[in-house]
């Protein structure tokens, strides 16, 4: 539907594909504050995440969050290896 609709009504496509670029880009923001507000009240922020995250997980790692939780779709020694690490970040111990 909405690949047609890029031919159909472009102009309600782009307003829609944008919408979704400002809400991707002011949650993100929204995040890091929530994270920095937890972190001012003293407590660790928890990261919690739904299925693959292996693309993702970069982005993820720099929200400032103390822990990262993804479920069984991971592969958590390549997430460790290929990620954490690069970013930076010591996450502790990954099962």
């Amino acid at each position: 539907m909405l690949l047609v609709g890029t031919v159909t009504e472009p102009e309600t496509v782009h307003e829609l594909l944008e919408r979704c670029l400002q809400y991707s880009i002011n949650y993100v923001k929204y995040e890091k504050r929530l994270i920095e507000a937890i972190h001012r009240n003293g407590v660790r922020a928890i990261t919690h995440i739904c299925g693959d995250i292996h693309r993702t997980i970069e982005k993820i790692s720099t929200n400032g969050t103390d822990i990262i939780d993804v479920d069984t779709a991971n592969d958590m020694p390549t997430l460790r290896e290929h990620t954490f690490v690069r970013a930076g970040r010591d996450f502790g111990k990954l099962a």
